[in-house]
């Protein structure tokens, strides 16, 4: 296999991994590391938690994803636990903090151009 194929946006390191276990990974050579980036925070649950298996293969055999443009009953009951437990109004997921910062952008830019007695915050 290679990475011909791929756009060379990052400098991989020269190892490929094949399985992990909670925080553990281990490389196709049976190397074994600690997870310390857990793939960047997309998977900071672990790898291949019981719980978290069981729960994915239950949501697959009903439904994998929606867009945001309808109502996802289990991201209110999240937002709405999210909310009470950090004391605040509402709750934004996304993918990326790519995302996350045009979130904040765009709210902000419409905070400050809807309040014109305001003074629009300082960024």
């Amino acid at each position: 296999m290679s990475a011909s194929h791929l756009m060379q946006t990052y400098s991989p390191q020269p190892i490929a991994f094949a399985r992990g276990e909670g925080a553990w990974l281990w490389d196709t050579e049976g190397r074994k590391y600690l997870d310390g980036l857990a793939g960047i925070a997309v998977n900071g649950l672990g790898h291949a938690h019981p719980v978290l298996v069981r729960a994915l293969c239950e949501q697959a055999g009903k439904l994998i994803h929606t867009s945001n443009l309808f109502r996802v009953a289990e991201q209110e009951r999240a937002a709405q636990m999210v909310c009470e437990i950090a004391g605040m109004d509402n709750a934004f997921f996304c993918n990326s903090g790519a995302e996350a910062t045009r979130r904040r952008s765009s709210s902000r830019a419409c905070t400050a151009t809807s309040a014109a007695s305001r003074t629009p915050p300082s960024w």
